[in-house]
């Protein structure tokens, strides 16, 4: 893994909110799992670009995110998580 990936305490709730709110909660285990390697492994080729081509967002069905890199710490944020 090349990136470190951050959730902030808002994502981490909203998260918390889908799983509890999901019909299927281990597709939402799985995808919250699967978004974190393709997060650490190359953050910059996943989703789509918002404000800038570091500010991003992202879907692995049943889940959606937002996040930020941060190239020079190697880092990724998550700022917050949606069903879709």
């Amino acid at each position: 893994m090349k990136y470190r990936v951050d959730w902030s305490a808002a994502a981490e709730g909203e998260l918390s909110v889908a799983w509890f709110a999901a019909g299927d909660r281990n597709a939402v285990a799985l995808a919250s799992h699967n978004l974190d390697a393709v997060l650490a492994s190359d953050p910059l080729h996943f989703g789509k670009p918002r404000e800038s081509s570091v500010s991003r967002v992202g879907f692995l069905h049943p889940l959606g995110v937002e996040f930020y890199v941060v190239e020079d710490d190697k880092r990724v944020v998550v700022l917050g998580v949606f069903a879709v």
